[in-house]
């Protein structure tokens, strides 16, 4: 009995391609450590490295350019000045060679870095306006709508809403000539929230109030749920804590059918902080 164990439990024989690569094993995450790197850091370097030197081996411009800009995303998290090197010299090269779509792309990409740094938001807006023009113009609808994104997202964080809102717009116009219910719901809520920011609270009803129809129509109840929370917070934001209550109260109750415990206390909470400030205390407490 205990032959038949310790054979079929026991530790296999070690042949030499085994014993190689736990030697290489060893090696590499001894010099990560020397290097500070963790193994997934050091494996990215590797793929980043690769795709450098194929790009300096490359006789096609078009294929450095593309190798350039996966390098730089490669970079982006870990390194981002190295990032923004690459991205350039792919943007350089592209304005060179008078070839649109990867210039869309650099200037995409430079956006992305960009916007990481909130110094630089207005580099990350530059960049973003450069792409949208040129993906609208090859007609890269998909590609127009992610740097209307960042446009907004650049917008926002300067608190240029009305810029924000512009970009918004254009990308409503292509949701509704795309015909897609779910992009028009959440950019109708994304127009509600901007314009709140900017305390135009009848147009940020409006919008709210569109997107609260389409995703009734839809039968979602958690989006539902969500724009009825944005509802009454466009109405705690006028001290109308009334008719906040009374969306706060449509939300709990589309939370309790989808049984969101997390969203049950949170929206209980707000509910309790409403009776507070019409001083029913006794409600508040409830």
């Amino acid at each position: 009995m205990y032959f038949a164990y310790h054979t079929r439990f026991s530790q296999p024989k070690c042949t030499s391609m085994g014993l190689k690569k736990i030697i290489s094993f060893v090696v590499v995450s001894y010099l990560c450590s020397c290097w500070g790197l963790t193994p997934l850091v050091a494996q990215q370097k590797n793929k980043t490295d690769s795709l450098l030197k194929k790009a300096e081996n490359s006789n096609s411009n078009l294929e450095r350019i593309d190798l350039w800009l996966q390098a730089s995303g490669q970079l982006s998290s870990t390194k981002t000045e190295k990032a923004l090197e690459y991205a350039q010299k792919a943007l350089q090269l592209a304005q060179q060679i008078k070839a649109k779509p990867q210039i869309a792309d650099a200037n995409y990409q430079l956006s992305k870095l960009y916007l990481n740094h909130s110094t630089y938001t207005v580099w990350s807006i530059k960049y973003a306006q450069e792409a949208a023009l040129l993906y609208a113009e090859l007609n890269k609808l998909d590609y127009a709508l992610a740097a209307y994104d960042l446009l907004d997202q650049g917008y926002t964080k300067v608190q240029n809403y009305d810029k924000a809102i512009e970009s918004v717009m254009k990308a409503m116009a292509i949701y509704e000539k795309q015909k897609e219910q779910n992009a028009i719901a959440e950019t109708y809520a994304r127009l509600g929230f901007l314009n709140r920011k900017k305390a135009n609270y009848v147009r940020a009803l409006e919008c709210l109030l569109k997107s609260l129809e389409i995703w009734e129509n839809l039968k979602n109840k958690q989006k539902t749920a969500y724009i009825f929370d944005q509802i009454a917070l466009l109405y705690e934001d006028q001290n109308n804590f009334t008719k906040s209550l009374n969306f706060y109260s449509k939300s709990l109750e589309l939370h309790q059918q989808l049984k969101d415990r997390y969203k049950i206390a949170q929206i209980s909470k707000f509910i309790a902080q409403n009776y507070e400030n019409l001083r029913d205390y006794n409600k508040a407490l409830t």
